[in-house]
C-alpha cells in the first residue's frame, strides 16, 4: 500500500511540473478578443503561483489543483467596472496529449465562458 501511495505522489508531483511554464490563453466568447499569457510557477508541494504575463491590474488568487482541475479566481482591476474591479472564476482540466487546460470561467456577469490555455514552448 506504501508503493501505491508513493506512485500516486510520483503522479501528482509530475502534474504540477507539467503545469510550470506559460499559457495562453484562447476564449470561447465572440465578444472577448484578447489573448492573454499565464505564468504557472510551481512552488513545490502541491503549490502552484499564477500571474497574468503584462498585466499588473490583474490579481490571482485562489489556485487550487487537485490533479482534475485547476481552479482558480483572477480579480481585475480597472476603472471601466462600476465597482471598480470584476472577478473571474475559472476551472480548467488538464489533458496531456496536447497538453491544454480545458474548462470554463465565469465571469463578473455570472455568464460562463468556455476558455482553454494553450501550453507555450
Amino acid at each position: 500500500m506504501a508503493i501505491v501511495a508513493s506512485c500516486r505522489s510520483l503522479d501528482v508531483k509530475k502534474d504540477y511540473w507539467t503545469l510550470a511554464g506559460s499559457w495562453k490563453e484562447e476564449w470561447g466568447a465572440e465578444d472577448v478578443k484578447y489573448n492573454d499569457i499565464y505564468q504557472i510557477a510551481h512552488l513545490g508541494g502541491n503549490k502552484l503561483a499564477i500571474t497574468c504575463k503584462g498585466k499588473a491590474n490583474c490579481i490571482i488568487s485562489g489556485v487550487s489543483y487537485d490533479k482534475k482541475i485547476l481552479r482558480l479566481q483572477l480579480e481585475i482591476r480597472d476603472n471601466k467596472y462600476k465597482t471598480g474591479s470584476a472577478t473571474v472564476q475559472y476551472e480548467l482540466k488538464l489533458t496531456q496529449s496536447p497538453l491544454v487546460l480545458t474548462g470554463t470561467a465565469v465571469n463578473h456577469e455570472n455568464k460562463t465562458i468556455p476558455v482553454r490555455w494553450l501550453k507555450e514552448e
